[in-house]
């Protein structure tokens, strides 16, 4: 033969012709898969459950040092969880804060200032006038006076940078901030409310005088401002560090609790991976794959091993002309039967030959019963003979999975010696 190596097209087309055995095959190999699934799920229910009652006779006799080794681990990666949580905070809380502060936006070498200063005079007490404006100014009062006015302006870190200094009778007020035009905005609105608020310090302390004696604006360097904007980074940096060991020790902490539980075997896993019906689901798909698998393998062994010819598809892959396919089964095998005798009388005529031989590669069956329809049908003018030497056209006529290979090469091999034209085969299937 020609080719007599595996086609993928054809071996699918065997699983057609041949369903009924791939069938059965594919059917046992699924019940062979959900029994093994249901068998395997036992078996693991079964492995959890001694191990279930292993841990619980080693616990209940008291504390194993696995236990206490393990209980040890889980203390430490707790601990280090909370410490990791109060280092997040840290973190977050400080970059809200370098975020959003006035203070930290200030360019230190640039810093613009805004400031004034006040005298009392003619007070009673004047230190405890001073320490009430101090305090209206330091502790909140201010700010909450600005913003109910002025939403406008940032007065979340006034506190940072209004400051107030007391000399004497005199009150000092600075404002510093990284824009000149806001620092004054806001001096501005310290000084007017500086003014309402004395009204209310009056009625405690007494009357006095309070009377605006200067009042400038400038630009300076300020160290301290420096100083505090990188110990606020510093500390932000070190938080960041912070959490990375915290990270790093939580995953040492979890690979020694995994690696020690690996090491000894007591750690109770009481869940099955996956259900009953799903497992059993699982491998029946998995024989389901097995039985096409094994049902390709199985036609594939035959079409390569096998002698028998197993249908027309596979002589056109040989190489070899086939005239006609009759299917037995089918209603269309007498226009089958009309076709075929159109082509023969067709070829003999082109051959101006009037003689033709149907050769049987094997006596008895739909063969026998092809050739007699034939002769009876074919032309009165054409003579027919069933012997090859009799005639130099033949045609042969055969059955799928019944006849050789092997015959076949012996009729090749007869009608290259006899110089006979073999215009094909009729196949039955």
């Amino acid at each position: 033969m020609k080719n007599r190596s595996i086609n993928f097209v054809l071996i699918v087309k065997d699983m057609w012709r041949e369903k009924i055995m791939c069938i059965i095959i594919i059917f046992l190999s699924i019940i062979l898969g959900a029994s093994f699934g249901y068998y395997n799920h036992k078996k693991e229910l079964s492995r959890q459950k001694e191990m279930e009652t292993q841990i619980s006779s080693v616990q209940t006799e008291g504390e194993s040092e696995y236990v206490t080794q393990l209980r040890n681990y889980e203390d430490a990666l707790n601990s280090t969880k909370e410490a990791l949580a109060i280092a997040e905070e840290q973190r977050d809380n400080l970059q809200n804060y370098i975020d959003n502060s006035i203070l930290m936006k200030i360019d230190p070498s640039n810093v613009k200032v805004a400031y004034c200063s006040y005298v009392v005079q003619d007070a009673a007490n004047p230190g405890n006038v001073l320490n009430a404006f101090v305090s209206y100014i330091n502790d909140g009062g201010l700010k909450e006076d600005i913003a109910s006015k002025r939403d406008d302006l940032e007065t979340e870190g006034f506190r940072e940078i209004i400051t107030t200094t007391v000399s004497g009778n005199n009150l000092t007020i600075t404002v510093n901030h990284y824009d000149e035009t806001k620092a004054k905005d806001i001096l501005e609105e310290v000084k007017r409310c500086v003014d309402i608020h004395k009204g209310k310090i009056s009625s405690a302390q007494g009357d006095f005088t309070l009377n605006l004696v200067s009042e400038s604006y400038y630009t300076k360097i300020d160290n301290a401002i420096a100083n505090t904007q990188n110990t606020n980074n510093n500390n932000l940096k070190n938080y960041k560090s912070n959490i990375s060991d915290y990270l790093t020790k939580l995953n040492t902490i979890q690979t020694s609790i995994d690696n020690y539980k690996e090491k000894n075997e007591l750690t109770l896993k009481l869940d099955v991976k996956r259900g009953l019906k799903k497992n059993v689901a699982l491998y029946a798909l998995a024989g389901l794959i097995g039985g096409i698998i094994l049902s390709f393998a199985i036609l594939a062994i035959k079409a390569t091993v096998s002698d028998r010819v197993a249908c027309s598809e596979h002589l056109r892959y040989a190489g070899l002309p086939v005239l006609n396919v009759f299917y037995i089964r089918k209603k269309s095998f007498l226009k089958k039967l009309d076709y075929t005798i159109d082509t023969i009388e067709r070829v003999l005529d082109d051959a101006k030959e009037d003689n033709v031989c149907l050769y049987l590669l094997s006596e008895g069956g739909y063969n026998k019963k092809i050739q007699g329809l034939l002769e009876k049908e074919l032309s009165e003018e054409i003579n027919i003979f069933g012997k090859l030497s009799d005639s130099k056209i033949a045609v042969a006529i055969l059955t799928g999975k019944k006849d050789r290979y092997s015959d076949i090469d012996d009729l090749l091999e007869e009608c290259a010696r006899l110089n006979i034209k073999l215009l094909g085969f009729i196949v039955v299937e």
